[in-house]
């Protein structure tokens, strides 16, 4: 004969309950800035970052770009060329640092390449359109804690 499950009782149960209680308490909060301020700011920027980009030939890029507080920032990005379908994605992955000045926002990675616009929208998603022909449409990352037991 197959094992009886257990039966969850008294201090195992509320244990339980309250880790429940606690992971949905904490799953969704924001890192970075005031929830309630939706200004583009030097502080509102500090996230994790949903990245989604395009090049007018036909070149995009997605991924996470995480921009730190002492303005470095770290990006994680699959490009893709749809103008050459048999081309493998290229996985970009570095470091770099971020600048904020206003509403332009200036990312450099750690390759050389500059991506510098100004920023449009709120601090939870917004888009910039940069000199070197990209356009970045940016969406802050949730983020979940939960706690171990």
């Amino acid at each position: 004969m197959g094992r009886q499950p257990k039966r969850i009782e008294g201090l195992a149960l509320l244990a339980l309950i309250m880790f429940g209680a606690l992971s949905i308490m904490v799953t969704g909060c924001g890192d970075g800035g005031d929830a309630n301020d939706t200004t583009i700011t030097q502080q509102t920027l500090v996230a994790a970052w949903g990245v989604t980009a395009s090049h007018d030939p036909g070149i995009t890029q997605s991924g996470t770009i995480s921009l730190g507080a002492e303005g470095a920032l770290t990006y994680e990005l699959v490009q893709l060329n749809l103008n050459q379908p048999g081309l493998k994605p290229m996985i970009l992955i570095g470091t770099g640092t971020w600048t904020f000045d206003g509403s332009s926002l200036t990312l450099t990675f750690d390759t050389g390449v500059v991506y510098q616009g100004a920023a449009q929208g709120n601090s939870t998603d917004f888009s910039m359109v940069c000199s070197n022909g990209w356009t970045l449409n940016f969406s802050r990352k949730q983020v979940s804690a939960y706690l171990e037991i």
